[in-house]
């Protein structure tokens, strides 16, 4: 059974170009290319997920301690985490978001998930390009 929130999200997207799919008990928010979030309904909450890329090999150090930077009191990260999948090669981005009273403001919960997303696939890219 879908949440009302994912429900009135799926009529919302259909106006739009991403697309939400149900599978193995989350929704995947595929937004473009390389930008896929999922949802997964837990006892009334919501669990956020997305990839961030693969772990920077060069400086990779470095590179964590800028990770824990921002994870420290989700300063960086918006309230979400920044950890590693259970393989321990690829970045992930997650956040546990207690379900919010209305659906304005699980969108715009959801729409800063994305963007933080979008924003730290962009650093993990750089790292991974040489770049600062």
């Amino acid at each position: 059974m879908s949440h009302p929130y994912i429900e009135q999200l799926s009529k919302d997207l259909i106006l739009s170009h991403p697309s939400l799919r149900e599978g193995e008990g989350k929704h995947v928010l595929q937004l473009g290319n390389d930008l896929t979030a999922s949802i997964t309904l837990r006892e009334g909450d919501f669990f956020l997920q997305g990839m961030l890329g693969a772990c920077p090999a060069s400086n990779a150090e470095e590179f964590l301690c800028t990770l824990m930077h921002a994870n420290l009191f989700g300063q960086g990260t918006h309230g979400a985490v920044i950890g590693m999948s259970d393989s321990g090669n690829m970045l992930t981005f997650s956040q546990a978001l207690p379900a919010p009273p209305n659906y304005p403001q699980f969108k715009e919960k959801l729409e800063d998930f994305i963007n933080y997303l979008e924003l730290w696939q962009g650093k993990v890219a750089a790292a991974l390009n040489g770049a600062r």
